[in-house]
């Protein structure tokens, strides 16, 4: 007799937290200092954890996060800051000094968070565009602490 396979989901949340959005190609900037909201395009929000007009995504549950972020830039520098509950938690630079090229770039990490913790991004030292391919970014849960 054969014994059935099952599948036991270990996160309290049922199908996990997912998300995947972008601002949408086009010709809108995102100048030094400023948070990357909002976007426009929710493909996914499995948890409900992302606001797509505040940039921001809460944690509905503690774990390992894994994040995926890609963009065009303007040929000079532009640093991606990821900021964790308002402050800076990390900064990826993206140094270029070729002035005439475009740059494209996708960046992944991950963050060990806390329940309600509000993850966000900036642009600095930069422009960021989504004039050919948007701005993509993509979260999910990795496993719950």
């Amino acid at each position: 007799m054969e014994t059935p396979v099952t599948y036991v989901d270990v996160n309290s949340l049922p199908g996990g937290v997912h998300f995947s959005v972008e601002v949408p190609s086009g010709t809108l900037n995102f100048e030094s200092g400023k948070n990357i909201a909002p976007f426009e395009k929710v493909y996914l929000n499995i948890g409900n954890g992302f606001d797509g007009q505040s940039g921001k995504f809460t944690t509905p549950v503690s774990g390992v996060y894994r994040f995926i972020f890609s963009f065009t830039g303007e040929g000079h520098s532009e640093d991606l800051v990821v900021l964790l509950n308002g402050s800076q938690y990390t900064l990826f630079d993206q140094a270029n000094n070729d002035v005439s090229d475009d740059d494209f770039a996708t960046i992944v990490w991950s963050m060990e968070l806390k329940k309600g913790d509000v993850v966000n991004l900036q642009v600095h030292g930069g422009t960021m565009d989504s004039r050919y391919s948007g701005l993509k970014f993509i979260g999910d849960l990795v496993s719950e602490l």
